[in-house]
């Protein structure tokens, strides 16, 4: 019997367009049966609706507020901080942070089936999120959790604004802002994510991916005493593989000549990997990597260069060998 919950405002997907619900504006439930009756409690406002489906073209999960009561069903998720001293600003926190990119990326990277399985999270990954423990909060941090939420539900600040003061919130630096934004774009589970992933790079990705490279070498380069320069090697438009050069010493002005790109290429096709990492016994370092927008970004560019320095040390020293 649905009786208990006649009268409520009903939320559907339409009303995720703002991150605050009318309820006044919304149509009331009148089903007369439910498959499982839910407790009253957990439609008290305030809420905090979560849509378990992130569009596709956002990029983020969906997240809406109602300070009043409202019934929801199954394609949502609740939190009804009710009985809470604060449940306004504790739903107003939430929905900051669970509307940030921080908190898909971490459903992308601990999910069990979110990006493997099917495009929905779990709401027990998104229990899982290590939260600042709101209660610690002193009142200026708590007026600038209204603030912020209050600009953004009027459009005087974007989610991009969001995403700033999360990072802040967890302490996180540029270099990390940057590995959550490459592994969305090109790992969340969506057509257009897949389809960028794997397009060839442009010039520009490929130079800025040399430049990332050689700036993460610079300092090991310069400890040893030695320059480190890093060029994109001469290669077809259509090739399967884009390549590079890393040199040190004397020799570091070398472009890649075509015979070094033949070679890499055979070298490549016969490994069947994405990455190919070769020495031409002149103090330099042959790189092979498929020609796909998902290996040429700047976190792939740092990870590499820790390859580099793990393996390859005589070079950055200068001393290389064949």
């Amino acid at each position: 019997d649905a009786r208990y919950l006649h009268g409520l405002p009903e939320i559907t997907a339409a009303n995720f367009a703002e991150i605050a619900i009318d309820t006044s504006i919304l149509e009331t439930f009148t089903k007369e049966r439910i498959h499982d009756p839910r407790a009253r409690d957990l439609f008290s406002g305030p809420l905090l609706i979560v849509h378990k489906s992130p569009p596709a073209d956002v990029g983020r999960v969906s997240v809406a507020t109602s300070a009043a009561d409202a019934v929801f069903n199954q394609t949502f998720y609740g939190y009804s901080p009710i009985g809470f001293v604060d449940a306004h600003g504790l739903t107003r926190y939430l929905a900051l942070v669970l509307g940030s990119r921080l908190a898909i990326w971490f459903a992308l990277v601990t999910s069990g089936e979110f990006g493997f399985e099917r495009e929905a999270i779990e709401k027990a990954t998104l229990d899982r999120i290590p939260l600042p423990d709101f209660r610690s909060f002193d009142l200026s941090q708590r007026d600038e959790i209204v603030a912020l939420y209050e600009a953004l539900r009027s459009g005087k600040v974007s989610w991009e604004t969001v995403d700033e003061w999360v990072a802040q919130l967890y302490g996180l630096d540029p270099r990390d802002l940057q590995v959550i934004g490459d592994t969305l774009e090109f790992n969340l589970p969506f057509a257009r994510n897949r389809r960028d992933a794997q397009i060839p790079p442009t010039s520009e990705e490929q130079a800025r991916f040399c430049a990332v490279l050689e700036r993460e070498l610079r300092p090991w380069g310069e400890r040893f005493g030695s320059t480190i320069v890093v060029r994109p090697s001469v290669q077809p438009a259509i090739s399967p593989w884009y390549g590079l050069k890393v040199q040190a010493g004397d020799r570091g002005s070398d472009a890649p000549s075509v015979d070094d790109w033949e070679g890499l290429i055979r070298a490549a096709d016969d490994a069947a990997a994405s990455e190919l990492l070769l020495r031409d016994g002149r103090a330099g370092l042959l790189i092979g990597r498929l020609a796909q927008r998902r290996y040429w970004s700047a976190t792939q560019a740092r990870l590499l260069a820790q390859r580099i320095a793990w393996s390859h040390a005589d070079l950055l020293r200068g001393r290389a060998h064949a």
